[in-house]
């Protein structure tokens, strides 16, 4: 996708990460590093990701059909999950077969194995920094220099693909966005992966009271082919 003319494009960042590695990705806000989600990919191609908290108060799940790369969602709406382990249920497992675990549920996707292109896996929408606790970074995290916009939330997309189709990618309509490119080897099948983490600001409104998680499945119960 192309820029818009009053598009503010930050940096972009190369990293190169072992298998295994679990990188937590956060921002410089209110003085100190405050770690907003992880993720890590195992030697099989799997990605494991999600939102780093310590603590959750509630938990909701919920479909919503989407119009292309339009989708309406509803922050209120959806099933509570009645876990009281619901830090582990915040987890996201996107298997090399194409199984999706989220809050306890199996779904499915197109598979991680033998990917022949770059493609958006999840979107995330966060709720305030304030809602992050600051840490210590640690070797293989990410430290991010981010200039909040208070009347925009912030914004995460995470693409994977091959690296030989790796594309830095513009978004339109961002404020501002910085680009994190992790080049991964390792893998069972000898695929060079690049996951390229984009974090970016560009709607203005209030802040939602929960971080919000939203990637595509092909249906419900039945593997992907």
């Amino acid at each position: 996708m192309d820029a818009p003319e009053d598009a503010v494009c930050g940096e972009t960042r190369n990293y190169t990460a072992a298998i295994g590695d679990q990188a937590r990705i956060g921002i410089e806000y209110r003085g100190g590093w405050r770690p907003m989600f992880w993720l890590r990919l195992a030697k099989d191609g799997s990605l494991y990701l999600g939102p780093r908290f310590k603590r959750v108060g509630s938990l909701r799940k919920g479909f919503t059909p989407s119009d292309g790369d339009i989708v309406m969602l509803d922050f209120d709406a959806g099933e509570l999950v009645p876990s009281p382990q619901l830090v582990d249920a915040t987890k996201l497992s996107f298997h090399a077969s194409g199984l999706i675990t989220s809050a306890g549920e199996r779904l499915w996707g197109p598979p991680l194995r033998d990917m022949r292109s770059q493609r958006r896996l999840i979107s995330i929408i966060f709720q305030h920094p304030t809602a992050f606790r600051i840490e210590k970074p640690r070797r293989d995290d990410i430290v991010v220099q981010y200039p909040v916009d208070e009347d925009s939330p912030l914004q995460c997309s995470v693409y994977i693909g091959p690296k030989e189709k790796a594309r830095r990618v513009i978004l339109t309509g961002a404020r501002y966005q910085v680009n994190l490119a992790i080049v991964l080897h390792g893998f069972d099948d000898g695929q060079v992966r690049v996951v390229q983490v984009l974090l970016f600001d560009g709607n203005r409104g209030a802040w939602p009271n929960g971080t919000l998680l939203a990637f595509d499945t092909l249906r419900r119960e039945t593997p992907a082919e």
